[in-house]
C-alpha cells in the first residue's frame, strides 16, 4: 500500500476555513493510506505557555487565559458543525478542566517543572486533533484518531526530547493499516518509557511527520512522500516581505536547508526532516491555501536548488588583533566563554596567527566588563547570507564592506558595517 504523510501546521488548522481547506487537501491526496499529523490551532501553544508561566504567582491570570483558550475552541466548534455532538464538547471541557487543575498545582507548589510544562503543552494538539477528526468524519472523510504518545517514544528529557527510534519503530510494528484509511496523529508530542508526556521542541510537528514516515518505512511499508502543508508556497529565494520579487524554489538540497536554518531563515528546520531524507523519503513544503503550487521539494541532491538570500539584522562583528601575541589565545578563550555564557548565537568565526574575528547575533553583552578593549573593535552590522548557487547580480545588490566565506554550501557571507 502506498502511504502519504500529510502534516498541517497551526495556520493550516487555525480557523474553520483553514480546517476545511486542510480537509480538502487530504481528500485530494491519491494515496491508498493517508497519515495526517496536526499541530495545535494557531496561537494555542503560546496561550498555554503563558498560562502555566503565570500560574505560580498569578493564578487568576492563568484562569483568564484558559478561559480564552476554551472560548477560542468553542467558537471553532460552533463554526464547523451544524449539530455539535455533546461528546466532543464534554471532551473539550474535560481537557480544559485538567489544564486548569495543572495551573492550580503549579500555584500550590510555586514551581513550574519541565515535566509539567510538557504535560500542559500537549493539550493544544490533543484538542485540535479531536476536533479535526470529528470534522473529517462528518464530511465524508472517515478518519481514525490515534495518540502519538503511544507510538513516538523518547528519552526522559523534557521540552526537547530525544527520540528513541528503535522503540518507536517497534511501536509502529503493530500498527494496522487498511486501504483508503485516514489516520490522524498529534504532532509535537511523544512519551518516555514511563509514559510521561514529552515534547519534541522547535519544529516538533514537522519532526513528528518525519519520524512517523521513517518508522513506517522501517517496518517495510512504502511511504511515497511526506508533505508539510503550511501558509506559504514553499521555501522562497528570499523573505518576500523584504524582496517582493522572491520566488518559490522548486527543489532544494537538504544541505542547503541546513545552511538556511543556521543563518536564521524561517524555513523548515532541517532536523525535522532528517529521518525522512536519510531514508530517501521525498519531502515537500506546500501551501494549504494554494494547492496548485507544487511548493518545494527537499532532496539529497547537492546540485538541486537555487541561490537563496537571507538577511540577518542586528549582528555584531568582533575583530581582535594582537601582533605581540602576549595573551592572544587566552583572550580568544575569554571571548568565546562570554558568548557562551550569554547564549549568543555565533554565525561565523575565523582566526589567523594574530587576528580573530567572530560574527554573532546582538545580545545583552558588554565585553568592556571582561577585557582590555585596546585591541578589539566591535561593529554593529547587517549580515547577508547567500546560500546555494552563487549569482553575481544578487551579490552586487549590496555594497559590502567585508566578505567572508568558508561554509560548505555557503556562497557568500556579506557583512555591511553600520
Amino acid at each position: 500500500m502506498e502511504i502519504t504523510v500529510l502534516k498541517f501546521g497551526g495556520t493550516s488548522v487555525g480557523t474553520p476555513i483553514a480546517i476545511k481547506e486542510s480537509c480538502n487537501r487530504v481528500k485530494e491526496c491519491h494515496s491508498e493510506v493517508k497519515i495526517v499529523v496536526l499541530s495545535a490551532f494557531a496561537g494555542t501553544t503560546d496561550l498555554i505557555l503563558h498560562a502555566i508561566n503565570n500560574a505560580s504567582t498569578n493564578l487568576q491570570s492563568s484562569r483568564d487565559i484558559i478561559t480564552k483558550i476554551k472560548e477560542m475552541h468553542l467558537k471553532i466548534i460552533s463554526d464547523l458543525f451544524v449539530n455539535i455532538k455533546n461528546k466532543l464538547l464534554a471532551s473539550l471541557m474535560s481537557k480544559i478542566e485538567e489544564l486548569e487543575l495543572l495551573c492550580v498545582g503549579i500555584n500550590y507548589i510555586g514551581e513550574l517543572t519541565p515535566k509539567i510544562t510538557d504535560k500542559a503543552l500537549a493539550f493544544g494538539e490533543l484538542i485540535s486533533t479531536e476536533i479535526v477528526t470529528e470534522y473529517f468524519n462528518s464530511n465524508d472523510l472517515p478518519a481514525t484518531l490515534f495518540d502519538s504518545r503511544q507510538f513516538i517514544k523518547t528519552e526522559s528529557k523534557f521540552n526537547i526530547a530525544e527520540v528513541n527510534f528503535q522503540q518507536t519503530i517497534e511501536a509502529f510494528s503493530s500498527f494496522e493499516l487498511s486501504k483508503n484509511g485516514v489516520y490522524i496523529f498529534q504532532g509535537f508530542i511523544a512519551s518516555d518509557k514511563q509514559n510521561n508526556t514529552t515534547t519534541l521542541g522547535r519544529g516538533g510537528s514537522d519532526y513528528s511527520a518525519s519520524i512517523i514516515g521513517y518508522a513506517l518505512q522501517q517496518n517495510n511499508l512504502q511511504v511515497a512522500e511526506i508533505q508539510i502543508w503550511t501558509d506559504v508556497d514553499g521555501i522562497m529565494t528570499a523573505d518576500p516581505k523584504i524582496n517582493p520579487e522572491a520566488k518559490t524554489i522548486s527543489e532544494i538540497s537538504f544541505a542547503e536547508v541546513l545552511e538556511l536554518s543556521y543563518f536564521g531563515a524561517k524555513v523548515i528546520h532541517p532536523n525535522t526532516v532528517k529521518p525522512a531524507v536519510e531514508n530517501k523519503i521525498p519531502v515537500s513544503v506546500r501551501n494549504t491555501f494554494n494547492p496548485s503550487n507544487n511548493g518545494t521539494k527537499i532532496s539529497t541532491d547537492r546540485s538541486a536548488g537555487k541561490c537563496v538570500t537571507v538577511i540577518i539584522k542586528d549582528t555584531i562583528l568582533l575583530s581582535y588583533n594582537d601582533n605581540k601575541q602576549e595573551h592572544f589565545y587566552d583572550n580568544i578563550h575569554k571571548i568565546l566563554k562570554i558568548l557562551e555564557n550569554t547564549n549568543s548565537y555565533v554565525l561565523y568565526q575565523s582566526f589567523s596567527v594574530s587576528t580573530f574575528q567572530i560574527l554573532f547575533k546582538r545580545n545583552e553583552i558588554n565585553l568592556n566588563d571582561y577585557l582590555d578593549l585596546k585591541n578589539i573593535t566591535l561593529n554593529e552590522c547587517t549580515t547577508i547570507a547567500i546560500v546555494g548557487k552563487q549569482r553575481n547580480k544578487e551579490i552586487s545588490q549590496y555594497s559590502a564592506n567585508l566578505q567572508l566565506s568558508g561554509h560548505s554550501r555557503l556562497s557568500s557571507l556579506i557583512i555591511e558595517l553600520k
